[in-house]
C-alpha cells in the first residue's frame, strides 16, 4: 500500500487581470484623453448602457459607450476588453469624432487644434 503525500496549496497569487487604465494605456493612443472620454461616456461603468437607437439597432454600451453598429453581438461590448479595443479601432478609422464628449466640447480632444478662428 502506497502513501500519497498531500498536495501542497499554490503559494503563487493569482494573477489579476489588467485594469481598465491599464487596459487603455496600452492602445497607441493619447492615454490622458481616453481616459476623460472613458469617464465622460460612462463614468467608468463598465455596465453602462444608452437607449438610443442607430441606423438599425438600439443601444451604446460600457466604458467607450460602443454603439450596438460596432458588433454583431452588443452585449460583448459591456466586457471592458472589447469595449475598449473596439473603441481604439473606431478611433484609428475615425480620430475622436465619434464620441459626442469630444464634439461638443465637454472633452478637449484636440478636434480644433489648428483651425483659424
Amino acid at each position: 500500500m502506497s502513501v500519497t503525500e498531500p498536495v501542497q496549496a499554490s503559494t503563487t497569487p493569482p494573477i489579476e487581470p489588467p485594469s481598465v487604465e491599464e487596459m487603455i494605456k496600452s492602445y497607441d493612443w493619447d492615454y490622458n484623453i481616453a481616459l476623460a472620454v472613458m469617464k465622460a461616456e460612462s463614468g467608468g461603468n463598465s455596465e453602462a448602457f444608452n437607449p438610443e437607437w442607430h441606423r438599425n439597432c438600439q443601444g451604446s454600451y460600457g466604458l467607450f459607450q460602443m454603439a450596438c453598429i460596432h458588433s454583431v453581438n452588443p452585449a460583448e461590448l459591456f466586457a471592458p476588453q472589447i469595449n475598449i479595443n473596439r473603441a481604439y479601432q473606431l478611433y484609428l478609422k475615425e480620430g475622436w469624432r465619434p464620441w459626442s464628449v469630444c464634439t461638443n466640447g465637454i472633452v478637449d480632444c484636440g478636434l480644433n487644434k489648428g483651425l483659424v478662428e
